[in-house]
C-alpha cells in the first residue's frame, strides 16, 4: 500500500490517523490510545472492516458517506489499531483491463498527454484534436472520480506523461454527491496521480453544465470553485473552466455543443474545448521553460 497524503478537506477524524491505499481497500492506522469515535467521511459503505491483525470484523454506522467505528471496538485487539477498510467490488474494474491490455500491444509513451475520466474523456477524439502531441486516451463512460482514483495506478500503467488532464465529476453530482464529496474524491484523484507520476502537470477540467443536468448545475459550479481554489495552492497542477464555452448568450447550454441526449459534447463543442485547452498546454509549456 501507498500512504495516503493530508487533504483540504479532513476525511479522517482523527486527522492524524495514516491511510494506505490499494485500490479497493484502506489500511487506516488509528493512533495508540484512541478512545473516542473514528469517522470516516466522503466514502461509499463498505463491503468489510475489520482488525488488520485478526482479521475479525469491527462494527460500524454507515450513513449519508459517513463511516463512523466506536474507539473501544477498535483499541479491544492489544496488539494492533490498524483497520482494513474493504470497498466493493468496481464496477469498471473489466474496462479498466482492456488499458493494461492495450498497453501490451504499445509502446510506452515518455511525454504527451494522457486523458482520463468519465464519458467526456472518453469520447473525446483527442488524437485527431491534437495531431501534433502523442495522446493516450483512458477515459471511461460513466465513471466518477472516485472510480479514476481506484485505479489511478493501471490508468497509468507503462506511460509517463508530461501533462494529465483530468475530466469527472457530473456523474458525481448526479449520483447524489455533493461539492464537498466530489471535491475530496477530485483530490484524492490528483494526490495519487502525482505519487505515481510526480512530474507529470495535471489539469482539473471544470464540470461542464449540460441540458439534461441543468438542474444540478448550481452544485456543480460549487464543486468547481473548491477545485480551482485548490489548484491555486498545488505545484504541477491547474484548473481549466471549459464549462462556459458551452454557454450560449443567455448563459444556458447551447444546443450546437451537444449531442441529442444534451449530456454528451457534440464535435462542435470538442472544437471549442480543443482549442481552449491547446492554448492552456502552451501557455503551461511557455511557463515550464522560462522557469
Amino acid at each position: 500500500m501507498i500512504s495516503f497524503p493530508a487533504a483540504p478537506i479532513s476525511r479522517v477524524i482523527p486527522e492524524t490517523a495514516a491511510i494506505g491505499i490499494s485500490e479497493d481497500r484502506w489500511l487506516l492506522r488509528v493512533p495508540e490510545k484512541w478512545t473516542d469515535a473514528v469517522c470516516v467521511r466522503y466514502v461509499p459503505e463498505p463491503e468489510a472492516v475489520t482488525c488488520a491483525a485478526t482479521g475479525d470484523a469491527i462494527s460500524y454506522t454507515y450513513a449519508q458517506g459517513i463511516l463512523t467505528l466506536q474507539g473501544a471496538d477498535i483499541t479491544r485487539d492489544p496488539t494492533s489499531n490498524d483497520i482494513v477498510l474493504l470497498w466493493p467490488e468496481n464496477r469498471w474494474k473489466e474496462a479498466i483491463m482492456t488499458f493494461v491490455e492495450a498497453d501490451e500491444q504499445m509502446p510506452p509513451m515518455a511525454d504527451g498527454i494522457l486523458f482520463t475520466g468519465s464519458s467526456t474523456a472518453r469520447l473525446w477524439p483527442v488524437a485527431a484534436a491534437f495531431p501534433d502531441m502523442t495522446t493516450v486516451n483512458r477515459g471511461f463512460g460513466g465513471s466518477q472520480f472516485w472510480d479514476v482514483f481506484q485505479f489511478a495506478d493501471r490508468i497509468l500503467g507503462v506511460h509517463k506523461p508530461d501533462v494529465i488532464v483530468l475530466y469527472s465529476g457530473d456523474n458525481d453530482i448526479a449520483s447524489g454527491k455533493s461539492p464537498e464529496w466530489t471535491f475530496a474524491d477530485c483530490v484524492a484523484t490528483v494526490q495519487r496521480l502525482h505519487l505515481l507520476a510526480p512530474t507529470s502537470h495535471i489539469v482539473i477540467l471544470g464540470i461542464k453544465g449540460s441540458g439534461s443536468r441543468w438542474e444540478l448545475y448550481p452544485a456543480m459550479q460549487a464543486a468547481n470553485a473548491l477545485m480551482a481554489a485548490y489548484a491555486e495552492t498545488q505545484d504541477n497542477v491547474s484548473y481549466l473552466d471549459l464549462g462556459a464555452l458551452l454557454l450560449d448568450e443567455q448563459g444556458k447550454p447551447d444546443p450546437a455543443c451537444y449531442l441529442a441526449d444534451a449530456l454528451h459534447l457534440s464535435d462542435e463543442g470538442y472544437r471549442r474545448w480543443n482549442q481552449a485547452l491547446a492554448a492552456h498546454l502552451r501557455g503551461y509549456a511557455t511557463e515550464r521553460v522560462t522557469n
